[in-house]
């Protein structure tokens, strides 16, 4: 028996841009019922089934509550970084100990050097300037995985009040989405929030957080 519900919820999760129209009112739900029943090749199914899991899956969606939402965003600061680098190593307790140690000493923070390091349970990334690069090679060696090239930061500071509306980086990275822009990676240290993407990427990346910050009525 096809799961009416799981079909028509994993159809938006997967379409950001019908999404953020869904959550603004701006779509019709019988068509947008017609659409997924054609695009799942749903047969025998009606679109008043689909749009009753539409609904559903309306209410279960959290109340970003949008008007409140874009005013916290009108209030951030936004600036950029350019050529950085993305290292991708194994995942070392040596990291923590004294490699990362030896790396912040080649690291000139009065220059605005970036340093970030992520950690997973399989890998973890070193995030520095490009120009770092060849001193930070040889400090880690063998255990790099991946270098990635060409890549800038976008950080953002949310206001003070950040932790009092929820939906403030889903609307950011569903408007890079919407756009089709590639996420490399993304850096939480709230209040600020941090996004790497593409050089090739990056004017327009800032242009459409410009807009979607500070633009009125949108």
């Amino acid at each position: 028996m096809t799961n009416i519900s799981y079909i028509t919820w994993s159809f938006m999760d997967k379409s950001p841009t019908i999404k953020k129209c869904l959550g603004l009112g701006l779509i019709n739900l019988r068509a947008l019922a017609n659409l997924i029943i054609k695009s799942e090749n749903l047969i025998d199914v009606s679109a008043d089934s689909v749009i009753s899991a539409l609904r559903r899956y309306e209410s279960r969606e959290p109340d970003l509550n949008y008007i409140q939402t874009k005013k916290y965003l009108s209030e951030c600061k936004i600036s950029t970084k350019t050529k950085i680098v993305l290292i991708t190593i194994k995942r070392e307790p040596k990291y923590v100990t004294n490699v990362l140690q030896e790396i912040a000493k080649i690291i000139d923070a009065s220059k605005g050097d970036v340093f970030r390091f992520i950690e997973g349970r399989e890998s973890a990334k070193v995030i520095v300037d490009e120009r770092n690069l060849e001193k930070v090679k040889e400090i880690l060696g063998k255990d790099i995985i991946k270098i990635e090239k060409d890549i800038c930061e976008i950080n953002i500071s949310y206001p003070e009040l950040y932790n009092r509306t929820c939906g403030l980086r889903a609307l950011t990275l569903t408007e890079l989405a919407v756009h089709d822009i590639k996420i490399i990676e993304t850096v939480s240290c709230l209040p600020e929030f941090m996004v790497f993407v593409h050089q090739q990427d990056i004017a327009r990346a800032y242009q459409l957080f410009l807009d979607l910050y500070y633009t009125k009525n949108r």
